[in-house]
């Protein structure tokens, strides 16, 4: 399916929240490293760990994907990556290293990697799982925001005749309860008093277990596609509207 993310590149996030458990760095890093000898050259590596504390790790790979792990969580995210390269008798060049693609392409990856990731770890197979999350975040002009969304907007700036210079505005609602999960959307809007820079619009897209399980891996990817599904739709609906009207 398209989907107005595609339209405005919006970048994909997903993640698992399960019960606590403070692994070390060095048990993280040794744990995960099928991916980073995946990403190893013959010129060296194309990855870096851009974060790594007592209980946190996050690795970043030239490819635009990047991996977080913490006591609680598991997560992965796609991010553009530049790399300034020196030109003979010119300035420097930015390029553009990894490689853009739709958001509808690049969501199932990142679930994906998500998956393998969270396998790798030590012990996961015991712990139980509690949310599944998926987030997608836009830069985007205001001319160009689909029509729910800019209604949205245009509702919020109404007592003031419009909104003007610099806001955030952050709005957590309640999509739909089940026996078994809830669903939440957490939606963030945010422009700076800067002219030349666009707003970001973020949809953190969360389902909450009501009774935390234990899962295996085939188990987790059909829990995942279900929430990828589910998001997607909510991110459409979002972007039609109807429900500002």
């Amino acid at each position: 399916m398209t989907s107005w993310c595609d339209k405005l590149a919006s970048v994909p996030s997903a993640g698992f929240r399960y019960d606590h458990s403070y692994l070390p760095r060095q048990i993280v890093l040794d744990s995960l490293l099928p991916i980073l000898d995946a990403n190893a050259t013959d010129e060296g590596p194309v990855f870096e760990v851009s974060k790594s504390d007592d209980f946190n790790v996050e690795i970043n790979l030239e490819s635009g994907f990047k991996y977080g792990v913490d006591p609680s969580r598991v997560h992965v995210a796609f991010n553009h990556r530049m790399k300034i390269r020196n030109v003979s008798g010119n300035a420097p060049k930015v390029e553009m290293i990894s490689k853009p693609q739709p958001f509808t392409k690049l969501l199932p990856e990142v679930i994906s990697r998500l998956i393998s990731a969270s396998s790798l770890l030590p012990g996961i197979e015991k712990r139980r799982l509690r949310r599944i999350g998926t987030t997608a975040t836009t830069p985007v002009d205001e001319g160009d925001l689909p029509p729910g969304l800019a209604r949205f907007l245009a509702y919020l700036g109404k007592p003031w005749n419009g909104l003007t210079g610099g806001f955030s505005v952050q709005l957590t609602g309640e999509i739909q309860e089940t026996n078994s999960f809830k669903d939440r959307c957490i939606h963030t809007f945010l422009r700076s008093e800067k002219e030349d820079e666009v707003m970001s619009v973020q949809f953190d897209f969360q389902r909450t277990f009501k009774e935390p399980k234990i899962v295996d891996v085939d188990t987790l990817k059909g829990l995942s596609e279900r929430v990828e599904r589910d998001s997607l739709d909510y991110f459409e609906r979002l972007a039609e509207g109807n429900m500002f009207e």
